[in-house]
């Protein structure tokens, strides 16, 4: 639904019911509306006498999202083939690889969002800038669950996440003659934190390719965890001087001894950082002359861990 009002006031709502057959047969369905409004306040009569200031508008819309992204089947208990010995022969047999879960649903996210668009000088310069808060709930996450059960993890909907951020975009008509130059810069910033976990909040850890992540409550969502390098070991002096492992050499990697026990061990592993950037920012410069037009393009990212 979609309504305007003299072409100043603006109102928009919408709903979508989206089905996906990786959930169980009770939760396949989610229900997700959202609902915007806009006011151009320029064009409000206190405002029309303002010189150079061609567009004013004031924005802002809540509304739901959901998230489907999982293996398909992710809800049931799936079997693997293995072989087993019977009357000293080899047969082909089945086994569980993965639990099921009747009650895995949609996870779904909540945002609002505040914008202002504003140009002047003709239209030769407008930026839009919007800030943003989303809170993600009912995560489709792999959590860790006891070996005695005979598996590893489980797929599973567990806690909560909040983002916040900031985009904004400016664009200038430099030069509007024969030849033309105009450039546009875009920067953005986002903060995640991670508010809610299952039982106890215990954190969650998931090794890849010999790289640790931990997510947990207060912290942006998987942290690189793992052990503090501080250069290697040159001689066996070196190692008898500072905490390290039985089986350490010369050439080893210096580990730092985080929590000042005199030992190195597991309860050495801190916090190395996140690939999630500080900020994102780009500019664009486009020129043209009698029909050729050159693009330059630049981005950057700016704070993440590699």
């Amino acid at each position: 639904m979609n309504y305007n009002f003299r072409n100043k006031y603006f109102l928009s709502a919408s709903i979508r019911r989206d089905g996906s057959s990786r959930f169980s047969r009770d939760n396949q369905w989610g229900y997700f509306p959202s609902v915007s409004a806009g006011w151009v306040v320029s064009d409000e009569n206190f405002l029309k006498e303002v010189n150079g200031l061609n567009l004013l508008k004031l924005k802002a819309s809540y509304g739901s999202v959901g998230n489907n992204q999982i293996p398909n089947y992710g809800a049931i208990g799936l079997l693997g083939g293995v072989n087993y010995v019977s009357n000293g022969n080899i047969i082909a047999g089945l086994k569980p690889i993965t639990l099921d879960n009747a009650g895995l649903r949609w996870e779904k996210t909540n945002q609002l969002n505040l914008g202002i668009d504003i140009a002047v000088l003709k239209n030769r310069l407008s930026a839009t800038i919007e800030v943003y808060r989303s809170i993600t709930q009912d995560m489709l996450l792999n959590v860790p669950i006891p070996d005695i059960t005979g598996f590893s993890s489980q797929l599973t909907n567990i806690g909560k996440m909040r983002n916040t951020g900031l985009e904004i975009l400016v664009s200038s008509k430099n030069i509007q003659r024969e030849f033309t130059w105009s450039t546009d810069v875009n920067f953005s910033l986002n903060r995640n934190k991670v508010l809610q976990l299952g039982s106890g909040n215990a954190p969650i850890y998931y090794t890849d390719w010999e790289t640790t992540v931990r997510t947990a409550v207060g912290s942006p969502i998987s942290d690189f965890y793992g052990y503090v390098f501080n250069g290697v070991y040159n001689n066996t002096t070196e190692i008898q001087n500072s905490p390290h492992e039985a089986s350490t050499r010369p050439g080893d990697p210096i580990i730092v001894d985080v929590n000042g026990d005199g030992k190195i061990t597991t309860d050495d592993r801190t916090i190395l950082g996140n690939n999630q950037a500080k900020f994102i920012a780009g500019i664009t410069n486009r020129f043209g002359y009698k029909g050729v037009e050159l693009s330059v393009l630049l981005q950057g990212r700016y704070g993440e861990k590699l």
